[in-house]
């Protein structure tokens, strides 16, 4: 795979952020509630990953591709979203 040029990475990551910005606040389908730290770019891919913490207990970080942050899922019967975002 070809490496995109560095102002297109930057494009790509700052529309991401404005639709998942830092220090956003999200639940998890089963629950959990996540703080949003940062989007970040894979090297290797060029694709965009959300770097998040657990607000009940922040003691570890995840990555995780924007592409799963944003699937729907079938759950109990239901179409949800991974991850709905709080206090909108």
């Amino acid at each position: 795979m070809d490496k995109l040029p560095l102002p297109e990475l930057a494009l790509r990551l700052a529309k991401a952020k404005e639709f998942i910005p830092q220090g956003s606040k999200w639940r998890h389908y089963k629950g959990d509630e996540y703080a949003v730290i940062d989007l970040v770019l894979y090297e290797a891919s060029s694709e965009v990953g959300v770097v998040y913490k657990p607000l009940a207990n922040p003691i570890v970080t995840f990555v995780r591709p924007l592409v799963e942050w944003q699937d729907v899922l079938e759950h109990d019967g239901a179409r949800v979203y991974r991850f709905r975002r709080l206090g909108i």
